[in-house]
């Protein structure tokens, strides 16, 4: 899908994102409102997302502001990073053709979904592009491959031997706090 404004864009949720392979860099704006024009006039409009299934409506605000970027934070496999709901960011995949995370968020109810885009541009939609079911499959397999090599899972006993298993609970369920009682061996 073609951009039609801008990186720069903030959620309506907060969130918390874990790094399950690759590396991310999570560019942080500095957005000011501002009028359109004089020495330090606005440099973006602000646009409202709102997404209806695969498409996405943009509409222009009559907000105006001024972009300048600001300070940035690379996060890598098996990192956690936390990011609060209306702060102006742009995110980029770094030293890889591609990165996973996977995101819990939380709702403020106060907040927008927002991206910065030209000062001439209307209010217009977007359409997602969905992959089809073999490159689904393909990009999926391609993420557990790269999910396992960042993950390694401990080793399954050899054939033949037992797990340990757990030691017995001393206080098997209903005789907690009684006296005089012992666990079966």
């Amino acid at each position: 899908m073609e951009t039609t404004t801008s990186g720069v864009h903030c959620h309506s949720w907060e969130l918390v994102s874990f790094v399950l392979y690759g590396s991310v860099r999570n560019a942080r704006a500095h957005v000011a409102e501002t009028a359109p024009s004089g020495p330090d006039g606005a440099t973006h409009r602000l646009f409202e997302v709102v997404s209806k299934g695969e498409v996405d409506e943009l509409k222009a605000t009559g907000r105006t502001v001024r972009y300048l970027p600001g300070a940035a934070s690379t996060y890598g496999t098996g990192d956690t990073y936390t990011l609060p709901a209306g702060v102006f960011h742009s995110t980029y995949v770094e030293g890889g053709p591609d990165a996973a995370t996977v995101a819990l968020g939380r709702q403020d109810p106060g907040g927008g979904n927002l991206s910065l885009g030209p000062l001439d541009a209307p209010s217009h939609e977007t359409r997602r592009l969905r992959c089809g079911p073999d490159e689904t499959a393909r990009a999926a397999l391609r993420s557990v491959r790269r999910i396992e090599a960042a993950h390694p899972v401990l080793p399954e006993p050899a054939a033949g031997r037992v797990a340990a298993r757990p030691p017995a609970d001393p206080d098997p369920p209903g005789t907690r706090g009684r006296t005089g009682r012992t666990a079966p061996s």
